[in-house]
């Protein structure tokens, strides 16, 4: 795998896209919107696949895609950072609502790929919880060929300035 694109917008986040390089990638679109919601889109020659990244206090809005990156499938997949009783939370906010209706409503006709039972892939050390906040969405088309499943995590680069916050949330006794 190559790092075919990477944004860094904001200080605290960011989205990388790793490709095949023998993928036939056509176009590599990104948006940052006003709302800070950052995206990349690969697009190859019959699927679009989309990362997002949404901000804990940034409003859900669908950034639309240009034409050209739009492909008989599609995949988005990101930290929406929303809550749904759907997707395993104990209640649902104002942006797991518009998660939904996008998902409902979208002309990409796209399933939610999730299992509520996988493990956490994101710990909290405010709610001291283990969350899944990162959907997959995948064209309806596609979506009986497809599965998600939360591998080990990747090593974590650690600088003195967080060090003490990380070994206070990560550290297992």
């Amino acid at each position: 795998m190559i790092l075919r694109f990477s944004v860094l917008i904001h200080p605290k986040y960011g989205s990388a896209v790793f490709v095949n390089p023998l993928l036939d990638v056509r176009d590599i679109y990104t948006n940052s919107s006003d709302t800070n919601i950052e995206t990349v889109t690969v697009c190859l020659p019959e699927i679009s696949i989309t990362s997002l990244y949404k901000p804990p206090a940034s409003p859900f809005v669908w950034p639309d895609i240009p034409t050209k990156c739009r492909k008989k499938y599609a995949v988005v997949i990101g930290d929406f950072n929303s809550h749904h009783t759907r997707w395993g939370y104990d209640n649902t906010n104002r942006d797991g609502e518009l998660v939904e209706s996008w998902m409902e409503n979208t002309n990409m006709e796209l399933e939610l790929i999730h299992d509520a039972k996988l493990p956490k892939s994101f710990n909290s050390c405010r709610w001291r919880k283990g969350y899944n906040p990162d959907l997959c969405f995948i064209s309806k088309r596609l979506a009986h060929l497809s599965e998600k499943a939360v591998l080990n995590p990747l090593p974590q680069v650690t600088t003195s300035t967080n060090l003490n916050h990380y070994q206070a949330c990560h550290h297992k006794d």
